[in-house]
C-alpha cells in the first residue's frame, strides 16, 4: 500500500488556478500564433442592432494613447497595451494577478461596415466601438435586349 501525502483545499485550489493559467495562455498562444507573453485578452461583447454592429471591450488600465482601431469593410482590428503600474515595490507584492502586455483582437463581421461612419469611445475601462451597416448594393438592373 502506497501512502499518498495529503494536500489541503487551498492548496489544490491554488494547483488548479495556475494549471487553468498556462491553459489559457498556451491557448491565446496557439491562437493568435504567437508566444503568450502575459495570458491577458480583454474580453469583448458584439451585437447587431437593427442598424449597426456594436462591440464592446474590456479595457481597464488601458489609456487611450495606448489602443488603435481599425475597420476595413468587414473585418475590425482592435490592438493595444496595458502597462504594469506597480505603486509599491515590487518585492513586497504577495500577488500580482492583473495580465499586461499588448493585445490583439480581430473580429469578421456577417456584413460589410460603414467605415466612415462608425464611432469610438473609451469610458469607465469600456471600449465601444459602433459601426454601421453598409446599406445593400442596389441589384443591376437587367436590360431586356430586343431583336433588330
Amino acid at each position: 500500500m502506497a501512502i499518498l501525502r495529503w494536500t489541503s483545499s487551498r492548496e489544490r485550489l491554488l494547483l488548479h488556478e495556475r494549471m487553468s493559467k498556462l491553459f489559457d495562455e498556451t491557448l491565446a498562444a496557439l491562437a493568435s500564433g504567437h508566444r503568450a507573453r502575459s495570458g491577458w485578452m480583454p474580453a469583448c461583447d458584439i451585437y447587431e442592432t437593427p442598424t449597426s454592429f456594436v462591440m464592446k471591450v474590456e479595457t481597464p488600465g488601458v489609456e487611450l494613447a495606448d489602443v488603435a482601431l481599425e475597420i476595413n469593410e468587414n473585418e475590425v482590428i482592435v490592438t493595444g497595451q496595458r502597462k504594469r503600474r506597480l505603486r509599491h515595490d515590487p518585492s513586497r507584492y504577495q500577488r500580482v494577478e492583473r495580465g499586461e502586455g499588448r493585445f490583439v483582437r480581430a473580429f469578421t463581421l456577417p456584413m460589410t461596415v460603414d467605415e466612415r461612419g462608425a464611432s469610438a469611445s473609451l469610458k469607465d475601462g469600456v471600449l465601444t466601438v459602433v459601426m454601421p451597416k453598409r446599406q445593400a448594393a442596389t441589384p443591376p438592373k437587367v436590360i431586356e435586349i430586343q431583336a433588330g
